[in-house]
């Protein structure tokens, strides 16, 4: 029931009608010809960026390479942070805030330790935004490769 029967007729009327709704929603469809009842979709749907000046062109490069490289290096960040806070030990950190004879040292356990006495809420900030980061990057490759 509802299911998309192979050779039911309406074929032709399908294609047509999901070319309209994906030209409504903004796609460029490429091959219109196709009335097969197998559709390439990889095909009917690829959208190739189309630049009126080669200005375009490059900040189109520049945006995107740009937004690979951030989301790359932010993770390249996010991993250190990982290995440099969660190693850290809370009495560790008091104990060189109380007994250290350099004062940077102390200040620095000082700053140090709020974030890591709450280790849970470190470790799940960190890996939300581990994984915002993650995500990002074939957001901007998808448009460099398509």
């Amino acid at each position: 029931m509802g299911a998309y029967r192979h050779g039911d007729g309406d074929d032709k009327a399908d294609v047509e009608q999901a070319i309209r709704l994906l030209r409504s929603l903004g796609f460029s469809v490429v091959d219109e010809s196709t009335t097969d009842t197998h559709i390439d979709l990889g095909r009917l749907l690829k959208e190739v960026p189309d630049f009126d000046s080669l200005a375009a062109e490059r900040v189109f490069y520049i945006r995107n390479l740009t937004g690979v490289f951030a989301a790359v290096f932010a993770v390249a960040v996010i991993a250190g942070l990982f290995m440099g806070l969660l190693t850290l030990d809370a009495l560790d950190l008091q104990i060189i805030e109380r007994a250290s004879h350099d004062p940077d040292e102390r200040r620095y356990a000082s700053t140090l330790l709020p974030i890591v006495k709450h280790r849970h809420r470190l470790l799940a900030t960190l890996l939300i935004v581990n994984a915002l980061a993650y995500e990002t990057v074939p957001i901007f490759l998808d448009a460099l490769v398509p």
